[in-house]
């Protein structure tokens, strides 16, 4: 189950989503988007609903079998199904086990791990998040539910049913509403009106029992908390294993990446680590997502395939950048996931036993890399459990949602095509008829009564997808339909003809080539035509300069393909490839702890039977010291640009990396390996002086903080910085952007003359500053106008309220289209006879009758604010010659009273009400004065510049008319 939008943009569209997929299929199979079924939704019912409906279906199912035809056997079987797991994302699946969800102090679904933060912070609390709890039941669970509607019934409900719940972390989303309106009607009961007597305990007691009775409409209890607690062969905690897209990658790796990212731009290194990002040898790494700008530019909002692809390289990327216990993060990141991803597990005690550990330690490495993130992330401990899961379950890729998540679009798109009167019947039908179409155009059986036989498709309704590749993509069985490659087949070089056409290359001598250079290299033709690719007996594509796992004498090694000979009689068989071998290092690398590589010179020449599979190997920049950079073109939709990248340029040794933290052929890679090399040694030697030593460094930033010593943002900072009595280096991930000295002074220490030098700092104006054409600010991010704030702008308006106080600095897009500022000059305080009521107001400034108008200008002498519906102003009339045009400034509403001239409204003020005074006016509202004077140099700017221009003022400014005192 999961929470999907049902519109395509933005605005989110919440519909509860069931799928259902059949566990029995092969790996590769369950990944595709053909097998996942939809089940229901809805956008009105409750997750707990829609899954007592999918219980009672299945449970139905269960008990009277389903009869159907099994078309290898050729007779009639019947299927009972039952639940297997219950996959979705961590709120999710805690809803569906009846708990309180992660926020809470026992935020484990699984154990009875947590508890207070005083608790979770001592030796104790802190070691139990590395092991596993005591397991939660069913049972308990719902033991847990009837206490908490037996507190519900006793005085002082609400602080008992919270103190059950916290207290174990159980909280039923199916019960709730009944739980609540309990607790409410308990304490209306109780409460003890004025002047009448107070109801006994018996008496609410017994309303309370009727109510209860009344909300379960004749059911026992048990019928109406989460119908998956009592469903059979389910046990909700330990069949809702831990998801491996949201705990792992959108979890832990996405901690480490936000926090690495902050490292890089305090040291101002994220150019460098885009740069490396850009030179990374992805080719067959299962990482489609590595575009550097895409994922520097948009750090913050990556998704789980950039995370996935991170991990397998963040390691050759970070190596110089971040402190040791950051890089050995990443190493440790890069085995889980590639350890995590596997499809087959040949041993699998082995392979629990490797995983087990690399948590381990990994948790270990978190613990000196930030002091309570462990506590304060469950997902951390969620990895604790996975071992178990994968024991239960499998490899963990057969409960992870990722298929689930792609299946949302599809959802998605049966919503957006309807006409949205019923979503969920639509969808629901809709899904319905497609699932038809699918058994039917795929082969499958059904019973025909009229006939009493099975019956299925004819030839050509079977063979329709076969013959309609584009329709079986559609479907998400392509590669199923689909011929596969042939092992040892091969693409031969192509070369373009006058014409503009590719036509295959022409065919070389046995002599020309590089094989025949091979001392000891026998050949069966006399010419061959060169290759370009090739593919290898796992059924991938290789292509010439790719590095290969391939078989020597019953010997796995690595090698990189030199040249590909392909036979002339068929055209696309390899008989000849040429490839240069790796040796292996001694040992693995000190910091990376991978296995070191070293290309010989020497040559060898197999057939293509011998070739397994592609492996990613990374340039050892370490090693090599590759520190320059160099510029290359960007291509843009296939065209080569004038625009550039920096990139690294790798100096010319023979030194690589096996990248063992690749998805990719993990399995070969591990057999590739000799066994020295296979197993990396612990990050963490001393794990019990770690975690001891994080449990003292959080106690002594929390007694620092309490009495105010050092604050806890520059408790890393005063680490770095030599503070007396650190015993141990700062978290790399508690350290705070450096600040001065002086900014760490508790402000109740402040002096006399350091306030004031403060306060006369607040009233400097900065200033606007000139700039050449084109060129940018230091700074990306735009730096606010400084000015005084509201308490002294308040202080000085009330001493004289047409003083100005604020310099209005335009942005460069507002110069592009607006005059410079004037200089402020003093408004006209001095009284003047109000307006005549002859004089109309008009509600729209734009009216195309008073455009030839002119009236004697008349100016505001204060600002007034909007009370409730009505408008205040004052509006006088200076000694000034007619035939000039009049402006009047709508003043915004409080909210937007910051804004500038730009973005206000202009409307005019009837001058039939009656205004406060201009002084009590200033005094009730000091901040109505900003707007104006930032408006007015540009209103009368404006002005001007129409008026030399001979144009009409600019829309924005355009203001009302008055029409003249004569008319």
């Amino acid at each position: 189950m999961d929470d999907v939008s049902g519109n395509i943009s933005k605005q989110w569209n919440k519909h509860h989503a069931v799928y259902m997929s059949n566990a029995n299929l092969p790996r590769e199979m369950l990944e595709k988007e053909f097998f996942v079924r939809f089940v229901t939704s809805s956008p009105h019912a409750a997750p707990m609903e829609l899954m007592r409906a999918m219980k009672d279906s299945l449970c139905d199912a269960a008990d009277s079998g389903i009869i159907t035809w099994d078309c290898k056997d050729q007779e009639e079987v019947m299927l009972i199904p039952y639940g297997l797991f219950i996959a979705g994302d961590n709120p999710m699946q805690a809803e569906e086990c009846s708990h309180a969800g992660l926020n809470c102090n026992y935020f484990c679904r699984t154990c009875d791990v947590g508890g207070t933060k005083e608790y979770k912070t001592s030796n104790e609390g802190y070691n139990s998040i590395f092991t596993s709890g005591n397991l939660r039941t069913p049972e308990k669970t719902a033991e847990s539910i009837r206490h908490q509607f037996d507190a519900a019934m006793k005085p002082g409900a609400t602080t008992k049913v919270q103190n059950a719940m916290s207290s174990t972390g159980v909280r039923d989303s199916a019960s709730a509403s009944i739980l609540e309106s309990l607790v409410e009607l308990g304490k209306k009961l109780r409460k003890r009106e004025p002047g009448s007597q107070a109801t006994s305990e018996s008496e609410v007691i017994a309303a309370l029992e009727k109510e209860f009775e009344e909300q379960l409409q004749g059911t026992a209890l048990d019928d109406g908390i989460n119908p998956l607690l009592g469903m059979n062969g389910i046990s909700m905690h330990l069949d809702t294993p831990t998801e491996i897209l949201h705990t792992i990658l959108l979890g832990v790796v996405k901690y480490f990446w936000g926090q690495t990212v902050f490292l890089l731009e305090k040291a101002k290194v994220l150019h460098m680590f885009q740069s490396r990002l850009e030179s990374v040898d992805s080719d067959r790494m299962n990482a489609p997502s590595l575009n550097a700008d895409y994922i520097c530019h948009y750090k913050g909002s990556l998704i789980g395939k950039h995370f996935k692809s991170l991990a397998q390289v963040m390691p050759f990327l970070v190596h110089d950048l971040v402190p040791r216990t950051v890089l050995n993060g990443w190493t440790i990141i890069g085995e889980l996931v590639a350890l995590v991803w596997h499809t087959t597990i040949p041993d699998t005690e082995t392979y629990l036993a490797k995983l087990s550990r690399t948590i381990e330690d990994f948790l270990n490495v978190m613990a000196q890399c930030t002091l309570s993130i462990l506590i304060s992330k469950p997902k951390f401990h969620f990895l604790v459990h996975l071992p178990a899961y994968i024991r239960r379950f499998g490899p963990a890729i057969v409960f992870s949602t990722e298929r689930y998540e792609s299946f949302n679009h599809v959802f998605r798109l049966s919503c957006i095509h309807s006409n949205r009167c019923a979503p969920s019947r639509d969808s629901c039908r809709q899904f319905a008829y497609q699932d038809i179409v699918k058994h039917i155009a795929t082969g499958g059986y059904w019973y025909n009564p009229n006939v009493k036989k099975w019956i299925r498709g004819g030839e050509q309704v079977i063979s329709y997808l076969g013959k309609h590749p584009e329709q079986a993509h559609l479907l998400g069985i392509s590669s199923i339909i689909c011929e596969p490659l042939l092992p040892g087949s091969g693409n031969t070089e192509t070369v373009m003809n006058a014409t503009g056409k590719a036509q295959r290359a022409e065919a070389v001598k046995w002599s020309d080539t590089r094989c025949a250079k091979i001392p000891g290299t026998t050949h069966s033709s006399t010419s061959y035509y060169r290759g370009k690719s090739l593919v290898t007996s796992t059924g991938e594509q290789a292509g010439l300069d790719s590095h290969v796992i391939f078989r020597r004498s019953g010997k796995m090694s690595i090698g990189h393909i030199c040249e590909i000979l392909i036979s002339l009689d068929t055209g696309t068989t390899v008989e000849q490839v040429s490839l240069q071998h790796f040796s292996f290092g001694p040992a693995l690398h000190p910091s990376l702890f991978l296995p070191c590589l070293q290309l010989m010179d020497d040559e060898i020449v197999l057939t293509a039977a011998d070739i397994i599979c592609i492996v990613n190997v990374q340039h050892n920049c370490i090693d090599s010291k590759c520190t320059d950079m160099r510029r290359q073109r960007i291509y843009q939709e296939q065209i080569e640009t004038a625009r550039t990248k920096a990139v690294v340029e790798h100096r010319p040794t023979p030194l690589y990396f096996l990248n063992t933290y690749s998805i990719h052929n993990c399995d070969y890679i591990q057999m590739a390996i000799p066994e020295g090399l296979r197993s990396t040694p612990l990050r963490v030697t001393n794990p019990a002086d770690v975690r001891a030593l994080a449990v003292q460094q959080m106690k002594d930033k929390k007694a620092a903080k309490k009495a105010g010593e050092v604050p806890p943002s520059q408790e890393a900072n005063a680490v770095e910085e030599g503070a007396q009595g650190a015993t141990a280096p700062a978290p790399a991930f508690d350290c705070a952007p450096a600040k001065s000295r002086a900014a760490t002074k508790p402000k109740g220490k402040a002096s006399a003359s350091t306030r004031g030098k403060k306060k006369a700092a607040s009233s400097v104006v900065e200033q606007p500053v000139d700039r050449p054409s084109g060129q940018q600010p230091t700074s990306s991010v735009e730096q606010p106008v400084a000015g005084p704030s509201r308490r002294q702008l308040t202080s000085s308006v009330q001493q004289n309220p047409m003083a100005t106080s604020y310099q209005f600095v335009p942005s460069p897009l507002q110069a592009l289209h607006h005059p410079p500022p004037l200089q402020i000059r003093p408004l006209q305080t001095s009284h003047h006879p109000p307006l005549p009521p002859s004089v109309p107001s008009y509600p729209y400034a734009g009216s195309p009758r008073l455009r030839d108008t002119h009236a004697p200008p008349v100016y505001p002498t204060h600002i007034a604010p909007f009370l409730g519906l009505q408008l205040a102003h004052t509006m006088h009339r200076p000694h000034t010659t007619s035939g000039h045009q009049s402006r009047h400034l709508l003043q915004p509403t409080p909210a937007y009273a910051g804004l500038h001239a730009g973005t206000m409204q202009h409307a005019f003020m009837s001058p039939q009400h009656t205004y406060p005074q201009p002084q009590a006016q200033a005094q009730m509202y000091p901040l109505y004065q900003q707007p104006y004077q930032m408006a007015q140099p540009h209103m009368l700017a404006t002005q001007t510049h129409s008026q030399l221009q001979g144009q009409a003022p600019h829309p924005q400014y355009l203001d009302h008319h008055m029409h003249s005192q004569g008319t």
